[in-house]
């Protein structure tokens, strides 16, 4: 035999599952999937059912506990079929199981294979001879060619034949007739054993055994194993993928691809080299699921994404800055082992000496007009690489410090821009250096990203969430919005549209149009608020890189957000399942790199290679299945009408089901809902369960969804119909029979009730807008009448101070009276205000409290802020309530002109969760909110007392020299549903 070639390693990626995880036992024999999508694994310890999340036991009620499973079948009829070592073999149809050995005609208890053929016929090879079940008959099956000899396997054909091979040789059977099979090429002697037949879906019969594999339809040896022992190695099964890939497991061997007449040997480096495989089966989503013997369940799946790593030579656990050579390669920096360069076949370290040589952590690359590469380090400063020459740049020459976060090449010629973990900006261009360490720049903390902009700008990222523009001249922080505060700035972006893009560490995404910011996180559909990588490609699609996943977006739905006609946009994890078990942005700072043919992006220690305008396909919908339903707390089979009939006294319903998702099922997501009980959909996310409590009598539908990790929902999913029967005293009979004999009672009784309540709501509604009327008269009386008054002896008391002249004070009194009359007229504009009724709403109150609160810091030099809600829902509110209110507030205003000598004084007004609050803040000296003294004097207690009486609350914070802050709460309690109106408790 030719020696084995290297395993294909970057095509495929191997995992496995083990005895730790679920699987039964480490020896896996049969393996299968069927209609629903669940993968049945046969083991040498038992039968268990797989979703790709959970292995499930199966059989242990039937008897199949630690009981050797050594060969499984769907039928047509939807019936699974469990051929077992030891006890015949055992037929699951909707949850009832037949069982056959012996005792029932089966030849022996020893099955070694099952099989249908093309008429439904079902064939059972055991040890001892071949049967045949049809319509629900057992019976044995012998001809001269089968006759005292043991079943080795069955290959049913596509044309109809069936292959048995037996301990002497196969047998074709066909319309009932058995002959024996003949060829010249079939190897002769004690390595001849054979153990089966495979019928390809071209039509081609193969035949293999211990030692050899032939082509028999083509008449073609294709290989032989003349120097395997016949006791360590074989050919063992065979199995045809729907792309046509041709799988060979071996015994002792491993697991071997066949294509276009080559073998190549697969996963060795993850396990399946020399390994036994015992069987081999291909799901319908382009798996293939390999059971070993004795290393546990295996399966094998294609690379969506081809990822460059350690198998490449990239042996670094921190990638942390790429840039494109220009040449057909990538430069790869790197926080543990330097610099790297990737040729498209192999990553190589840097080996051309000089500083760059002892230099191992890299922070930043970037590759000049002239095609120099520029190195960032951490500590020892900037390297340039110009061909086979080095220039270093260290604090010596001008550097503030040797922490280079982020390099960026200017769109002038010969100009590179680098920040520093001290929060400076450096200007290179060839021999000088500008640099920028005082404000704007080091107030913003350290600089991580850069983005040159047209001429000489330039735009800054701080770790502060600030942004810095530079328009060649002057430097001034920009306009971003508040949710960026605090939250680093981790990546700039310009797209094709020339918008500016921000990427934060909290926050999500922001674009700049024209003067407004829009964010994109995840209520916008990102699936995380970290974004540290943002990138558009040629071909126009969008690339969000965050610490868990990348994410893709065309662009058509980022314009339609943008310009608003959409709510949220449909992005997809590009990575679910695709090459990674998991993700992670480049260690440090954001990392991607255009090249001609290629957009990279780096992970924590990988190469992600994407295409410009093609993308990794999407992988498959999971199905649903609703698996068991119990009833108080009792299971319930599944009726074949899909209807589930329940007795009166239902307590509790509870449903569990599943999706099957063999590449990311952890992040499968559930939606189900009750119809005629639920709402809505309810999200149970990873949850696969879902309880109901008691449930009235009536006609339910219990329905899940499920979606995949790229967001792609089974709209289909899984139901099952639900009827509760009334009990007797709720039956239709029974309850036309009582209001039969009540109607009259009932009518009479109703009548009397309502007159009288009618009468006494017609009664209390004329007192209320009699009391009303009382009090918009009341007001309108101390308006006219007492506010004239005061109004002219203000007036006069005015005439009177003018009067004075040469210079000379007016009198104490006449100073006495024009102050007290300006006192009263405001203290008799609050009392109307609170008397009138027409205030008597919410809107109202928060619209005379911003009033009052402007007029009260017009004319002073506080910097004042009021923040009001555009919409109040109508609410009624009692005038008790909004005088108390009032005073609260205005003694807090009082405290921050009066006491806090704050610069600065906010009010902000705002409704949650059926409650109202005000919050006056300022940045005074504050003052401890602890002292008896302080309380006494800023008339803390009279607040708390006054929104107590009010229904509400009032919270007090202070602390010396950092400012005070008080907020009222008040709660809003629904008042009339047919009218909209709320009141207070």
């Amino acid at each position: 035999m030719p020696a084995i070639p290297d395993p294909v390693e970057s095509d495929y990626l191997v995992t496995f599952w083990r005895t730790g995880q679920g699987l039964p036992h480490n020896t896996v024999n049969a393996l299968l999937q069927t209609r629903d999508g669940y993968l049945w694994v046969g083991s040498a310890a038992g039968l268990a059912r797989f979703d790709g999340l959970v292995f499930a036991s199966v059989g242990d009620e039937f008897g199949l506990k630690d009981v050797v499973i050594t060969a499984l079948l769907e039928d047509q009829n939807g019936g699974l079929w469990v051929g077992t070592q030891g006890k015949g073999v055992l037929r699951i149809l909707r949850g009832v199981a037949e069982s056959f050995t012996v005792k029932e005609g089966l030849a022996g208890d020893a099955v070694t294979s099952l099989a249908e053929d093309t008429t439904g016929h079902v064939w059972i090879g055991t040890q001892n001879g071949l049967n045949c079940w049809q319509k629900g008959r057992l019976s044995h099956f012998e001809t001269s060619a089968t006759k005292d000899d043991g079943i080795v396997a069955l290959h049913a054909g596509g044309a109809g034949a069936l292959w048995v091979t037996t301990r002497s040789g196969v047998v074709r059977l066909e319309n009932g007739q058995a002959a024996a099979f003949k060829s010249d090429q079939l190897p002769q002697g004690r390595n001849a054993e054979f153990i089966g037949a495979y019928e390809d879906r071209a039509g081609n019969l193969w035949a293999f055994g211990a030692t050899f594999l032939l082509n028999v339809t083509q008449g073609r040896s294709l290989n032989s194993f003349p120097s395997f022992s016949l006791a360590s190695s074989r050919v063992w099964t065979i199995c045809e993928q729907g792309n046509g890939d041709f799988w060979i497991g071996t015994s002792g061997q491993g697991l071997f691809r066949f294509q276009n007449g080559r073998f190549e040997a697969v996963g060795g480096r993850d396990g399946l080299e020399q390994c036994d495989i015992r069987a081999l089966h291909a799901d319908r989503w382009g798996n293939l699921w390999i059971g070993t013997g004795g290393k546990g369940l295996a399966r094998l799946r294609t690379r969506r994404l081809k990822v460059i790593g350690a198998s490449e030579g990239m042996n670094s656990q921190r990638i942390a800055a790429i840039a494109d050579d220009r040449s057909g390669g990538l430069w790869v920096g790197t926080a543990d082992t330097g610099l790297w360069r990737w040729n498209g076949v192999r990553a190589e370290p840097w080996s051309g000496g000089g500083p760059l040589a002892r230099v191992t952590q890299i922070s930043t690359l970037c590759l000049d007009e002239q095609g120099s590469l520029w190195v960032g380090t951490l500590g020892s400063g900037i390297i340039e690489l110009s061909g086979s020459r080095q220039r270093r740049l260290t604090t010596a020459d001008g550097l503030h410090d040797d922490g280079i976060l982020c390099l960026a090449a200017g769109r002038q010629r010969g100009t590179v821009w680098a920040g520093t973990q001290a929060g400076a900006l450096h200007r290179i261009r060839g021999t000088a250096m500008q640099s920028w360490t005082g404000a704007p720049i080091l107030n913003a903390g350290a600089i991580l990203c850069l983005l040159p902009g047209r001429g000489d700008s330039l735009f800054i990222g701080s770790e502060t969430g600030v942004v810095v523009y530079w328009d060649g001249t002057n430097m001034a922080r920009m306009h971003t919005p508040e949710a960026l505060a605090g939250k680093p700035i981790t990546c700039l972006f310009e797209d094709h549209k020339g918008r500016l893009w921000v990427g934060s560490g909290g926050s999500g995404a922001f674009c700049r149009q024209g003067e407004n910011w829009i964010q994109v996180a995840r209520k916008q559909g990102l699936g995380s608020d970290r974004v540290r990588m943002i990138t558009q490609a040629d071909g126009g699609l969008f690339w969000f890189g965050t610490d868990e996943n990348l994410y893709k977006a065309k662009s058509a739905s980022i314009e339609a957000f943008l310009a608003g006609t959409r709510e949220t946009i449909p992005f997809t994890p590009a990575l679910a399942g695709a090459g990674s078990d998991g993700f992670k942005c480049a260690q440090g700072w954001p990392a991607v790199a255009h090249s001609q043919k290629a957009l990279w992006v780096a992970c924590e220690n990988e190469l992600l290679p994407l295409g410009q305008t093609e993308n990794p396909a999407s992988e498959p919908i999971p199905p649903v299945i609703l698996e068991r339903v119990f009833v108080n707390g009792q299971l319930r089979s599944f009726p074949e009408t899909g209807l589930l009939r329940l007795g009166p006294g239902v307590k509790s319903v509870d449903f569990e089901f599943s999706a099957i998702s063999f590449t990311a099922p952890q992040k499968v997501r559930f939606r189900h809902q009750l119809q005629n009980f639920d709402v809505d959909w309810v999200q149970s996310d990873a949850a696969r369960r879902a309880h109901y409590g008691p449930l009235p009598a009536g006609q339910y539908r219990f329905h899940v969804i499920a979606a995949n990790a790229e967001g792609l929902w089974n709209e289909t999913g899984a139901s099952l119909g639900l009827v509760v029967i009334p009990p007797l005293w709720r039956s239709w009979w029974f309850l036309c029979l009582c209001g039969m004999t009540t109607t009259a009672g009932i009518w009479a009784a109703a009548r009397f009730i309502s007159t009288r309540r009618l009468e006494a709501r017609l009664r209390a509604a004329e007192q209320r807008h009699a009391m009303e009327r009382e009090r918009a008269r009341i007001a309108q009386d101390m308006h006219d009448e007492i506010g004239s008054k005061l109004t002219r002896i203000s007036f006069l008391s005015e005439i009177a101070r003018g009067s004075v002249r040469g210079g000379v004070p007016p009198l104490p009194p006449i100073e006495a009276i024009a102050t007290t009359s300006r006192e009263l007229l405001q203290a008799l504009d609050e009392i109307v205000w609170a008397v009138n009724p027409r205030n008597d709403n919410l809107e109202q109150l928060a619209g005379y409290l911003e009033q009052h609160a402007r007029e009260y810091f017009q004319g002073t030099s506080r910097d004042f802020q009021i923040h009001v809600p555009l919409q109040f829902p109508d609410v009624a509110l009692s005038a008790e309530l909004r005088h108390n209110v009032f005073l609260a507030f205005e003694e807090a205003l009082n405290n921050c002109l009066k006491h806090a000598q704050a610069p600065k004084v906010s009010v902000t007004m705002r409704i949650e969760n059926q409650t109202f609050e005000v919050c006056v803040r300022d940045d005074g000296r504050g003052f401890d909110t602890t002292s008896p003294v302080a309380a006494e004097q800023y008339g803390l207690a009279n607040m708390r007392d006054r929104l107590k009486n009010a229904g509400g609350s009032c919270e007090i914070s202070s602390q010396p020299g950092a400012g005070t802050s008080v907020v009222f709460r008040f709660p809003l309690v629904s008042h009339s549903k047919a009218h909209g109106l709320f009141q207070i408790k």
